[in-house]
């Protein structure tokens, strides 16, 4: 989380906690993925729509993707119609593909949606001098690590492992999840 969002948390934390656990997701055993996935496939069936309905052309500066409104297009609701009628019936890769033309899940739409507002922070953050991201983080100074982890982590840093890789101890430290 830190190195995505920045976050520390409030206090130092031990190996013993388990925040995912409060996540509905992960207590509930529920697929997490799917909503990431979603947000993904929602921008490529945002860009099919818009260039079925005739508002975005990637050759043309004048109709954007971001700008894109396929309010009241036949087309649009015609290909969106198409893809919805196979339901659960058929594999998503399928339903892709009629949607976008190919099978596979890709993040160029999502990247060309948000590349004017990625252009425009880029040029203001080098104009004011802003530092992005947040730096290194000690995982010492925020979590007390486990026994294990300890002895993983200070062997690897003093290359003891590389040294008694042929021990059968070492191997199953190595290798204990």
């Amino acid at each position: 989380r830190h190195e995505i969002q920045g976050l520390k948390p409030p206090q130092k934390r031990s190996y013993k906690d388990f925040d995912a656990g409060a996540k509905y997701h992960v207590a509930n055993d529920v697929g997490y993925v799917r909503y990431f996935t979603a947000f993904i496939y929602e921008f490529q069936f945002y860009k099919a729509m818009c260039l079925a309905s005739g508002k975005y052309d990637p050759k043309d500066a004048k109709k954007p993707l971001h700008r894109c409104n396929f309010y009241g297009s036949r087309v649009a609701g015609d290909k969106l119609r198409e893809m919805l009628k196979l339901g659960a019936s058929r594999p998503w890769k399928e339903a892709m593909k009629i949607m976008t033309g190919q099978p596979d899940m890709s993040t160029d739409a999502i990247r060309e949606y948000f590349k004017p507002l990625e252009k425009w922070l880029q040029k203001e953050n080098r104009k004011s001098g802003a530092k992005v991201g947040w730096g290194n983080l000690n995982i010492d100074k925020v979590c007390d690590q486990s026994p294990e982890a300890k002895a993983r982590s200070g062997a690897m840093k003093t290359g003891f492992v590389e040294k008694h890789s042929h021990n059968p101890v070492i191997q199953y430290l190595l290798t204990r999840k």
